[in-house]
């Protein structure tokens, strides 16, 4: 097998990036501008997929270094901003942010559903 030496060299150099200690902190502080944005940008869907994609991008570099310790809330961060990254695909805005808001909605029932589920036949 041939392995690719530019890909290697640049997973290596993205793994340094990701373990310098400023890195936790930088991610940090980009998601909570982009939460901030996303706050504030009521009624401008462009800004609030952006900050959705800034949010997403963020969240999935910090687990590349730490895949394990984290809470549900990051996991639900990541579900809910993948969906409105998808959803902005739809070319119909209100068709978009109504589809969006119907996945978040089955998510949220989804997510009660499983742990009560979890809860009434666990072992505790």
């Amino acid at each position: 097998m041939i392995v690719d030496t530019s890909d290697a060299r640049v997973r290596w150099r993205l793994g340094r990036v990701l373990d310098h200690p400023r890195t936790p902190k930088l991610l940090a502080g980009v998601t909570l501008a982009g939460s901030v944005t996303l706050a504030l940008a009521r009624g401008n869907r462009r800004v609030q997929i952006m900050a959705a994609t800034v949010i997403g991008a963020c969240n999935r570099l910090s687990e590349i270094r730490t895949p394990y310790g984290r809470d549900g809330a990051d996991q639900i961060t990541a579900v809910i901003t993948q969906y409105r990254m998808l959803t902005a695909l739809v070319p119909d805005p209100q068709a978009a942010d109504d589809l969006f808001l119907r996945a978040v909605n089955f998510q949220a029932g989804l997510s009660y559903a499983v742990s009560g589920v979890s809860k009434a036949f666990g072992s505790s």
